[in-house]
């Protein structure tokens, strides 16, 4: 998993670093250097991060905003 997979991944979620950092167990300050490339994303967070968002999913809103809109019918 790359920095910016990390982070489109993360707020797919609409979780915080913070958020994130509390579900892995590791400090807020480690997500920040994961997602900004300064320190290499371990194996496991990259498998647990993955396995969060397989899980999670999107927000509703997030959901929201990729459904398609129903076209309205001329009658």
């Amino acid at each position: 998993m790359t920095p910016r997979e990390m982070i489109q991944l993360r707020a797919s979620l609409g979780w915080s670093q913070n958020r994130l950092a509390q579900a892995l167990g590791v400090h807020r300050s480690t997500v920040h250097r994961w997602e900004q490339g300064t320190r290499g994303i371990p194996r496991m967070a990259d498998k647990l991060v993955t396995m969060l968002g397989l899980r999670h999913g999107p927000t509703t809103e997030q959901s929201r905003k990729a459904q398609p809109r129903a076209r309205a019918k001329n009658r």
